[in-house]
């Protein structure tokens, strides 16, 4: 049954806690890899075929749902299932832009680094007065970062990342916080110029 099932995949996860923790510690350290230095797959995919996604989608998914779920609940299923089975028949697919995927492959921007970068510009922001107007923008970059870090754990221990499906959930907001570590330097290097060393400013 499902309950047993459950049961038996709760029991055997815990179970290898219990007796191999430090496998399951460098099993979720390698795994962390793929978010400290991504690669290309998990910011975008060349082809995505929605008819093979929408048929495996409507393979393992129930024909209806029991009386323990409200009339509402059932008729929606019955609805997303009725377009499903109608998308399957499709030949529909997402393309990625080959200009992004290109770039992407041969400029690979790591997310450790970027998020060390973020982490010392939001310490410098709160501890140089002259910066204190980037404290926000900084504590943002540092937010950015933690969401989809937050995922990546998540999943590592649970699952693995080497299946970029997975990879590809936090691929965007990963991506966007690079960009905005790389506008948040420029921010601090034009505040640096503009107001010039902090040090200076404060013997004036």
């Amino acid at each position: 049954t499902k309950g047993q099932l459950a049961e038996f995949c709760n029991s055997a996860y815990f179970d290898a806690w219990r007796y191999a923790p430090e496998m399951m510690l460098n099993k979720v350290y390698t795994q962390l890899g793929y978010i400290a230095f991504p690669d290309a797959r998990t910011y975008t995919k060349r082809e995505v075929r929605l008819q093979g996604l929408t048929r495996h989608s409507n393979d393992i998914s129930a024909g209806s749902l029991d009386d323990s779920y409200s009339a509402g609940m059932r008729i929606a299923y019955a609805t997303h299932r009725e377009q499903s089975l109608v998308a399957a028949e499709s030949e529909r697919e997402i393309r990625a832009l080959r200009a992004l995927d290109v770039f992407l492959k041969k400029n690979m921007p790591p997310a450790l680094p970027a998020a060390l970068v973020a982490l010392v510009l939001t310490l410098v922001a709160f501890l140089t007065p002259a910066f204190r107007p980037l404290s926000v923008a900084s504590l943002l970059c540092c937010l950015y970062f933690a969401i989809p870090a937050g995922n990546a754990l998540t999943i590592a221990l649970v699952h693995a990342l080497d299946n970029d499906r997975y990879r590809m959930s936090y691929g965007m907001i990963l991506l966007f916080a690079i960009m905005a570590t790389v506008m948040l330097l420029a921010s601090f290097i034009v505040e640096r110029v503009a107001l010039g060393f902090p040090g200076k400013n404060a013997k004036t």
